[in-house]
């Protein structure tokens, strides 16, 4: 369960026990405890001792504790369920509390004297078959105020900790593409709307602020149809708006990761992702297959061994608006360098409902950026490519790394065209 500290714990001076310590009466106040204690987990198997698990869990309480003092105002909840494998790990709330009210007196012995106040309440509670989910919700206030939160995801059928990156590994879905997916939500959400007439003027914003980073996506709720990410958006939304949330159904995830495979659950699912949401350096993972095979459209693309763990595909829409016509997809060939983003190498756009000679009237005198490919299975095909590098990639210490790029897109990338082929 990860905790928000914000600043130095020091040694912890004493634990909380139900509330029963030894301390000023207007200290912490905890609620009375419920007789019946669940001791053992319940076995998978058996479905009727699960569902009065359940029903047990649902009747959860709040634990309250509270410190307010001249200087400081400290309150911290968490539930309790009476149930042994999650209240060990939801009684660590006491540590942050004692941690907190240490970290009052540190900084009135820094001689700070504004208030201290720490804030964090039980926002929600779901619980299911599957899961138990936790969200706190708060505010911390020390010479300046602001929004915090907390989560916590437990996994009732095998007893465990959900973490993010069990998320990511159980729905095959990289941190990169969970964070384009979440990008593009945000931008769709009636909130976003609501605040800017032309949200495609704030995308390197909303692309900055879902950066595929943990920190960005560390405080997650889940159920049994979705996940839910909060955070505060200090460069898109007001101070007031305080933590924002972003929905992703499981639904929504499968057919963002289809739609990245060249596969689709409808004929009118869409390709979500940005072209330009790496940016150089961003931590990326190569693409091992040395082919890549639209089954959407059903053409094949074959890449030299050269290229083997040097780049990776990105099924993306076009931004562009000098193709003979807007682009049903962009397949764009990225270069990797040591698990980083180095720069588009070429993209491969896919045109409906246009004929060859179009394309070819389009391009008769068009500069060597952009040109036809083939066609097939009623589309055409039309490539683009990058008329400079990324900047970094002219000066040390990536100048090799800047020859190898230029290699891949002035004698790798026309030999590529050539290995297009439809089936």
């Amino acid at each position: 369960m990860k905790h928000y500290m914000f600043f130095l714990l020091a040694a912890l001076l004493f634990l909380f026990v139900g509330g029963c310590q030894d301390k000023e009466a207007d200290q912490t106040e905890v609620s009375e405890p419920k007789e019946e204690v669940i001791d053992a987990t319940i076995e998978e198997d058996d479905e009727d001792e699960m569902e009065k698990l359940i029903e047990r869990l649902k009747n959860y309480e709040i634990v309250v504790l509270e410190d307010n003092g001249e200087e400081h105002h400290i309150r911290i909840e968490y539930p309790k369920f009476h149930y042994e494998p999650l209240d060990d790990i939801l009684s660590d709330k006491e540590k942050e509390f004692e941690a907190q009210l240490e970290q009052a007196e540190q900084f009135r012995e820094e001689g700070f004297d504004d208030v201290y106040s720490y804030q964090l309440n039980v926002k929600n509670v779901t619980v299911t078959a599957n899961i138990v989910s936790v969200y706190y919700e708060g505010r911390f206030y020390h010479g300046g105020g602001f929004s915090i939160a907390d989560s916590f995801n437990y996994d009732l059928k095998h007893d465990r900790i959900v973490t993010l990156d069990d998320v990511l590994e159980e729905h095959s879905i990289t941190l990169e593409q969970l964070a384009d997916l979440a990008a593009e939500k945000l931008m769709a959400d009636e909130r976003f709307l609501d605040y800017y007439e032309n949200p495609e003027q704030l995308r390197e914003e909303v692309r900055e602020e879902t950066k595929p980073v943990e920190s960005n996506f560390a405080v997650f709720t889940l159920t049994d149809e979705a996940i839910t990410f909060y955070k505060q958006f200090f460069s898109l939304f007001p101070n007031a708006e305080g933590m924002v949330d972003v929905e992703i159904t499981w639904d929504e995830m499968e057919q963002y990761i289809n739609a990245s495979n060249g596969q689709s659950d409808a004929d009118d699912a869409e390709v979500v992702q940005s072209r330009w949401i790496y940016e150089f350096g961003d931590p990326v993972e190569a693409t091992e297959s040395l082919q890549y095979i639209d089954e959407e459209y059903r053409f094949t693309v074959d890449l030299p061994a050269s290229w083997k763990g040097k780049y990776f595909v990105q099924l993306t829409k076009s931004d562009f608006e000098h193709f003979p016509k807007e682009p049903s997809k962009s397949i764009v060939f990225n270069m990797v360098h040591e698990g980083k983003y180095m720069g588009y190498i070429f993209s491969i756009e896919v045109l409906e409902d246009i004929s060859v000679e179009e394309v070819k009237a389009y391009y008769e005198n068009w500069p060597g950026f952009e040109g036809l490919i083939d066609a097939g299975n009623d589309v055409v095909l039309v490539y683009s490519r990058p008329g400079e590098m990324e900047a970094p990639l002219y000066e040390a210490p990536y100048i090799e790394v800047g020859n190898e790029f230029s290699k891949m897109v002035e004698e790798d990338m026309p030999k590529i065209l050539k290995t297009v082929k439809f089936y």
